[in-house]
């Protein structure tokens, strides 16, 4: 049996072969002739190793010629040279590294942290971003791009004592001379800032808001060597701009619950200016609504912008302020308010500078529900009617019920506010026990197949004539009767 590990085998001679070789070089390879023996191809180190080396170093070094001879879009490239140990020559005030937002702080001690500038609407403004060149060679300062439309950038570099008076004083002066730098992603458009020069970049903005919002302008701007081909540091500037109307008001409704016959209710509120100088002044001409006026010195502003900071979380700042108190009457010198649902924005007038302040203000509505013999039923929680939700392709029917304490008093629908929801509306006596009279009252809502969604305005309400007897031979007292309505109609 053949055995490859048989140390007795003669030296050089041939080793068994395997049965499952092939036919050349296997056992039936014996009746045939010898294959002929395989070819050895000699090692070549030259077109091995050496050659290739040689292709890969002669590739970086043609490279490396290019990019230190060839010209690079017109720079000098020993002032390149010049410049190659400085990184950032651009630096802004107050930004720690590339990649940081330099944001815009109101100026003042720690209580403004947190506080955005507030703008008035219509206004436009600028903050200005102090710069140095820390190098010794000439620095080149772009934007790459600026969010806002509203908004540009302008740069001032300092002369002779322009930095130091900046230093002192922290406020731009009039003798500063200002150049645009537009946007520019192709780093064409730029400034040059001598060695160790340093200036403003003022980012301006247009007073194009309508309505209060808070607003991010953030420009990028870049800087590097003068005459360097490298991609510049870019530096993210911002802005928080928070825009207000000139005059402010902490609530929107002042409430005064519910207010019985005779009765009487005050209420009083704080309405201030961020931006203005204002003033303000009572415009109520009705005995049974009186405003009194009081303007808040200094030390009385002061405290009542920590109040809005610390209690109701308003950031915001008091420059000039009023404390305002109203008393509503049912009925005084005469005058009686209508019953039911009462809505009404306080009487006031507020001018600025002289003149009144123009565009809509959102002025505090007074809000109660007067008392009176006619009243709805208990069940309408709210003292109102409230269709919630309902779909304005089914539409919807709601009966409540009204009461009234004096016999004989008369009910007549007159109308519905607004005007364009108008629902069908009947009214139906169906009780009277002793003095008092009960009416069904049905409020419809018609399907409107076509129609789209709506939620009714905050003040919508149905009006109703009061007939009341007269005293003896008095003639029939006629008085109006508000219900508040509510719904969310939806087209689904």
């Amino acid at each position: 049996m053949d055995n490859t590990h048989n140390h007795d085998i003669a030296a050089g001679a041939a080793p068994p072969q395997s049965l499952f070789a092939d036919e050349t070089t296997g056992p039936l390879a014996q009746h045939g002739a010898k294959p002929p023996a395989p070819v050895k191809r000699p090692f070549n180190v030259l077109t091995r190793i050496v050659l290739p080396a040689g292709i890969l170093l002669g590739g970086i070094a043609f490279i490396a010629w290019v990019a230190q001879y060839l010209p690079s879009s017109g720079r000098n490239r020993s002032t390149d040279k010049a410049n190659t140990a400085v990184v950032d020559p651009i630096r802004f005030e107050g930004l720690a590294a590339r990649g940081d937002v330099l944001a815009q702080f109101f100026p003042g001690d720690d209580a403004n942290k947190g506080y955005d500038p507030e703008y008035e609407l219509g206004t436009g403004g600028h903050y200005d971003f102090p710069f140095t060149n820390t190098s010794e060679a000439a620095a080149e300062l772009g934007v790459l791009e600026i969010n806002c439309a509203c908004s540009g950038v302008e740069v001032c570099l300092f002369q002779g004592s322009q930095r130091e008076d900046y230093e002192k004083t922290k406020q731009a002066k009039p003798d500063l001379k200002w150049q645009a730098l537009e946007p520019d992603k192709d780093l064409k458009k730029l400034i040059t800032v001598p060695p160790q020069g340093a200036g403003l970049l003022r980012i301006t903005w247009r007073g194009t808001k309508t309505e209060p919002e808070p607003l991010w302008l953030i420009a990028k701007a870049w800087g590097r060597p003068a005459g360097s081909n490298r991609y510049p540091t870019v530096s993210r500037l911002a802005v928080r701009v928070n825009y207000v109307r000139a005059v402010q008001f902490e609530d929107t409704r002042i409430d005064f619950g519910s207010l019985q016959p005779q009765g009487e209710h005050t209420e009083g509120f704080v309405c201030w200016s961020a931006t203005s100088d204002i003033d303000v002044k009572s415009a109520s001409e009705d005995p049974r609504i009186k405003v009194v006026i009081e303007k808040l010195d200094a030390k009385a502003c002061a405290a009542e912008q920590k109040r809005l900071r610390e209690v109701e979380k308003i950031m915001t700042r008091v420059r000039t302020a009023f404390k305002v108190t109203v008393t509503l009457y049912e009925q005084r010198d005469g005058a009686q308010l209508d019953m039911g649902y009462f809505a009404k924005p306080v009487p006031l007038t507020i001018t600025s500078n002289g003149r009144p302040i123009e565009g809509s203000l959102p002025i505090p509505m007074l809000r109660a529900h007067v008392g009176g013999p006619v009243y709805l039923s208990p069940q309408e929680e709210g003292g109102r009617i409230d269709f919630k939700a309902i779909k304005v392709k089914l539409g919807a029917n709601k009966k409540v019920t009204l009461f009234s304490k004096v016999k004989g008093v008369k009910l007549t629908y007159v109308d519905c506010d607004p005007s364009w929801f108008a629902p069908s509306v009947t009214l139906k006596e169906v009780k009277v026990e002793g003095d008092k009279t009960q009416w069904e009252m049905d409020v419809a809502i018609k399907p409107d197949p076509d129609g789209q969604g709506y939620a009714l305005p905050e003040n919508s309400h149905l009006t109703l004539e009061c007939e009341l007897p007269g005293v003896g031979s008095a003639p029939p007292v006629k008085r109006i009767v508000r219900i508040a309505i509510a719904a969310t109609v939806g087209s689904h």
